[in-house]
């Protein structure tokens, strides 16, 4: 059986020890903040670029359709198309649109639009397949690469910790099969 002088001691010494953990937890929060912050940002805005490279690729579907829709092929109607599903997207202007095609007779190719440093693809690669590869030997390939900064598409969450994403670009290509009319 404890006497009373122990169960004080006892008391005390909880008493004294629980300042002392608090610090600790402090210190722990402290310590690990940055990094969950570090975290957090990263998740969202990798968040929000996934959610925008959707729409760059949604625009890059919706210029290879202009294209494959028209004879001559025309750039301002790529160009039209692009813009206004980057527009609806809440985007912007693209930076640079590549049109590549081997249609015969279906106008001067490569075309290009803006100034951004983006790569140009050589030729369109041709579909496989028996009932395409007939239908591409007699009108064509196009081929559409829609180019945007990625500072046009999110936020930089990460700059102010040193993980900058200013200078990068991001890039989407589709090829379609040209309808002639």
């Amino acid at each position: 059986m404890r006497t009373a002088n122990q169960t004080r001691t006892t008391r005390t010494a909880r008493a004294k020890s629980r300042p002392r953990r608090s610090a600790v937890c402090i210190l722990e929060l402290i310590l690990w903040f940055p990094v969950f912050l570090i975290f957090l940002l990263a998740v969202i805005e990798f968040g929000l670029i996934l959610g925008q490279l959707k729409q760059v690729a949604l625009a890059s579907r919706a210029g290879a359709k202009a294209a494959a829709e028209s004879f001559p092929i025309s750039m301002a109607n790529v160009q039209t198309a692009v813009d206004h599903q980057l527009e609806s997207a809440g985007i912007g202007d693209s930076c640079n649109i590549i049109l590549v095609h081997n249609v015969p007779g279906g106008g001067f190719s490569p075309q290009m639009t803006g100034t951004c440093d983006c790569s140009s693809p050589t030729s369109p690669p041709q579909p496989t397949g028996t009932l395409l590869s007939d239908l591409v030997t007699h009108s064509g390939t196009v081929r559409v690469t829609v180019c945007v900064r990625l500072s046009q598409l999110t936020p930089d969450l990460l700059s102010t910790l040193g993980f900058s994403t200013s200078g990068d670009m991001v890039e989407h290509t589709t090829t379609f099969v040209h309808e002639r009319p």
